[in-house]
């Protein structure tokens, strides 16, 4: 069986805001954000929100 799919290629938005933490989006999508406390759980929250969106 063939799969058929297609390419997204989005620009992920990290920030530090003084009080801490992360923020982070997608320029191309601003509706798909996180606020996290680590760079690891921006990455994994904001690949997490995208397939939320997507689903």
């Amino acid at each position: 069986m063939k799969q058929s799919g297609f390419r997204l290629k989005l620009t992920a938005v990290f920030q530090e805001p003084p009080e801490g933490g992360y923020t982070c989006g997608f320029e191309e999508l601003p509706d798909v954000f996180s606020e996290i406390e680590t760079i690891k759980e921006a990455k994994a929250n904001l690949l997490d929100a995208l397939k939320l969106v997507l689903a």
